[in-house]
């Protein structure tokens, strides 16, 4: 998508699946034998949703971009990214499935070998400036777009 990412908002939320398993007919004599789909509330979809693009703005692959618009807008977000300094686990944990995510997505654009990299100096970024201000304060680096 080429955005940013300032101040999106994500929302996480599932469904009952439909249509999974045979359709049911109520008891009721009077509805027609499987007319009604089967609702299973234990095997649930799970749905991501993104929104609230209005401080978002486009970028391009390069190491500039990444540096003054990827990292603070991350940084800026709210909090609900794992920081290096407050869980390692979930960090490492983070680093490596951005990376693997990261990876998947730009082959399948058929990125550059430079652009391939940029995830990396990303996650460095990150981790660099993290520790250089450690009073950073993500209301400062929320910026409205382009």
């Amino acid at each position: 998508a080429r955005v940013d990412g300032m101040d999106v908002e994500f929302v996480l939320g599932s469904s009952a699946t439909r249509g999974l398993e045979k359709h049911r007919g109520y008891a009721d004599k009077s509805a027609k034998p499987h007319t009604v789909k089967a609702i299973n509330f234990k095997r649930r979809r799970m749905h991501l949703w993104m929104f609230d693009f209005d401080k978002a703005s486009t970028i391009e692959w390069t190491e500039e971009d990444v540096k003054k618009k990827l990292v603070p807008a991350f940084l800026g977000n709210d909090p609900y990214y794992p920081l290096p300094q407050v869980d390692e686990e979930l960090w490492g944990d983070f680093c490596a499935t951005y990376l693997k995510a990261s990876r998947v997505i730009l082959l399948e654009g058929k990125a550059t070998k430079k652009v391939m990299g940029l995830p990396g100096l990303f996650l460095d970024e990150v981790l660099r400036v993290t520790k250089e201000n450690e009073d950073w304060d993500e209301e400062e680096n929320i910026v409205f777009g382009e």
